[in-house]
């Protein structure tokens, strides 16, 4: 039994719709659990039936695109006639799949640059939907490149994110180009760092850090504001409350030694390898490697050394205090996944999870859940438990906005526990803090170009 949209839909949601059929190009910012899903599906309906559109193409995370959207899709009353493909398989494989009339191709974002370049300028594709549009932002991928030049070829296009600015405004060029070309913020990204931005600190002797001057920010704000619709959750939800709780680890002395050395000297000997750092970035990924307990030993990363266990104890304290509800937890590297597991034999791998993942969690049979903390969108946690781990710091707010909602959504019955395991007297505190100061940015961006059900559409 397909769910009735128009008898459960909040208004927000409606509004949303609306604003996104009638501007046709645009960023929808919708916080993480609102049902951007849904409204996008919507919007796409009414394109459907008013304006006949051939084809949509929908780019998402890996989880997005083989099971949020299809789930969606399979979901709602107005969707029935919806038909879809995932574009997946081998190269020769999603050729044959592209041969399919569906209304909707579904495509990860890592294959994504294999369609682009498949068609080129022959796009069949009038409607593009780019869901966590985060994937977008860089200006110098490949991915951003190659969508510059179907843009002609594309009458609709929908940026979809619930974290539009997690890096700063710099961020929003590259989306809203592919929305404009660049009506709005310039026709390149030279011209945009030029008119809205100074550069605030030297990297190299020829590479500066660029951000927004206090002016350019509220004008880039201003410039994007007609073409975006922003949902906060605190507006029209109430949830459980999320508590958030650092657990400074300590190291044991030796080990500190160790890490000092490393940080200073950027050369260390374990056993009967010398570790060498080349640059700064080396050595901060280095010493990310050994407060969360062990280090790669060769440039391919496939030999490694246990250093200490100082974040698996404090771990185990965490677990014994869920007393039996699952526990999610976001790893940074390999060995960590090895060495959890070791400890915590129940720990599952998110991407070795046989079946449907989201209803294993849900029925409690996933005692321990680990997941890439770079990879943590789409999934809905929020039925199985109420506690989550970063089992090491993090620069990417996205990635810790995006993990602390998987358990904080609608449905959520518990408050939301989400520790961060941080070694005290290493670079990780400071990473947390570096992270943590660019949410204000992004908060104030959402605030301020909100639309509201009071407003008038264009």
């Amino acid at each position: 039994m397909r769910s009735k949209y128009i008898e459960i839909a909040d208004e927000y949601q409606k509004h949303a719709e609306m604003f996104v059929a009638i501007t046709r190009r645009c960023h929808l910012w919708m916080e993480m659990g609102l049902g951007k899903t849904v409204v996008v599906l919507r919007a796409i309906y009414l394109w459907k039936e008013l304006e006949h559109i051939n084809r949509v193409l929908v780019v998402a995370t890996d989880q997005g695109f083989k099971t949020t959207w299809p789930n969606e899709i399979e979901k709602w009353d107005f969707t029935e006639d919806f038909t879809y493909t995932v574009l997946t398989g081998t190269p020769k494989q999603r050729v044959r799949l592209l041969e399919e009339d569906t209304t909707i191709h579904l495509i990860s974002y890592t294959t994504f640059i294999w369609l682009l370049k498949h068609y080129k300028n022959k796009w069949p594709y009038d409607v593009v939907i780019c869901d966590e549009a985060s994937h977008i932002k860089n200006q110098r991928s490949e991915r951003f490149k190659y969508a510059r030049k179907i843009i002609k070829h594309t009458k609709y296009w929908v940026n979809m994110t619930g974290t539009p600015a997690t890096n700063g405004l710099m961020n929003l060029w590259a989306p809203t180009y592919l929305l404009d070309r660049g009506e709005r913020l310039c026709t390149s990204h030279g011209r945009f760092q030029t008119k809205f931005c100074k550069p605030l600190y030297r990297i190299t002797p020829h590479h500066f850090k660029w951000g927004p001057t206090p002016a350019g920010a509220v004008a880039i704000r201003e410039a994007v504001d007609d073409i975006s619709y922003s949902v906060l959750e605190k507006d029209h939800i109430e949830l459980p409350p999320i508590i958030d709780k650092e657990i400074y680890v300590d190291l044991p002395d030796d080990v500190l030694e160790i890490y000092e050395q490393l940080h200073t000297e950027m050369v260390i000997k374990i056993g009967h390898t010398k570790i060498a750092a080349l640059n700064g970035a080396q050595v901060s990924m280095k010493c990310r490697q050994l407060a969360n307990g062990a280090l790669y030993l060769d440039k391919k990363c496939t030999e490694s050394a246990v250093i200490h266990d100082a974040k698996l104890d404090a771990l185990e304290r965490i677990v014994d205090d869920a007393n039996g509800s699952p526990v999610l937890v976001a790893y940074q590297f390999r060995t960590d996944v090895t060495r959890i597991k070791e400890r915590f034999p129940d720990a599952v791998l998110a991407k070795e999870v046989d079946g449907d993942l989201e209803t294993q969690w849900s029925e409690g049979k996933i005692p321990m859940l680990l997941l890439s903390a770079s990879g943590v969108s789409s999934l809905n946690l929020q039925f199985g438990g109420h506690t989550g781990v970063f089992f090491g710091a993090t620069y990417d707010l996205d990635a810790w906005a995006q993990f602390r909602k998987r358990l904080s959504r609608r449905g959520q019955t518990s408050t939301v526990l989400i520790y961060a395991l941080l070694t005290r007297g290493t670079i990780e505190p400071a990473i947390w803090e570096c992270m943590l100061k660019k949410k204000p940015i992004q908060d104030m961006l959402l605030e301020e170009v909100k639309k509201y059900e009071s407003r008038t559409l264009p």
